[in-house]
Order: C-alpha cells, then structure tokens, then sequence
C-alpha cells in the first residue's frame, strides 16, 4: 500500500465549508451542481485532496463568492497546487507584511 501525503490546504475546506453554510448547501447538493461525487467534496473540506485547477473558477462561481471571499479562496485553491516549498514561502511572507 501506497502512502500519500495530504496536500497541504492552506485553508481551503474550512472556506468551502464556511461557503456552502453560508450559502445554506449541503456537501452533496454542491457535488451535484459541480458534477462531482459528494465523497470527494467531504475530501477537499476535510484537507485530503484538491480541487482541480480546472475547476477552481467554476466552483467560486457556484458558490458565489465575490470581493475578499473570492479572492482568499482563488488563492488557497491555488497555493495548494504550488510546490510546498514555494507556497510556504509566500505564505510566510504574506504574515510577516501583516505585521
């Protein structure tokens, strides 16, 4: 048996989690109207895989997210397709101009 290590989530499945209670959706409504399985919905809040790169844009749309949201959201999907390496980087940078 293989070991995968999870992809790190940089926050991604508290905010889709928080969206879709925000938008007042179940897991499985959303995977019906992304065209996804509802497992792999419950995967990606959860922390255990990604959204594809393909489908980040439509998911934000879905879920209508606009402003801060939107963005916050594009850039954890994002970051969790960038080498770890680089978006740790950059994830570090981005609190120490907070600061």
């Amino acid at each position: 048996m293989t070991i995968r290590p999870r992809p790190p989530s940089y926050g991604l499945g508290p905010m889709l989690r928080a969206a879709l209670e925000a938008k007042g959706i179940s897991a499985r409504d959303f995977a019906q109207e992304a065209g996804c399985h509802h497992t792999f919905i419950s995967q990606v809040v959860r922390g255990q895989t990604r959204i594809p790169i393909g489908r980040i844009d439509a998911w934000a749309a879905k879920l209508g997210l606009q402003g801060a949201d939107l963005t916050a959201f594009l850039e954890a999907a994002w970051l969790a397709h960038t080498p770890s390496f680089i978006a740790e980087r950059y994830v570090t940078r981005k609190r120490k101009r907070k600061t």
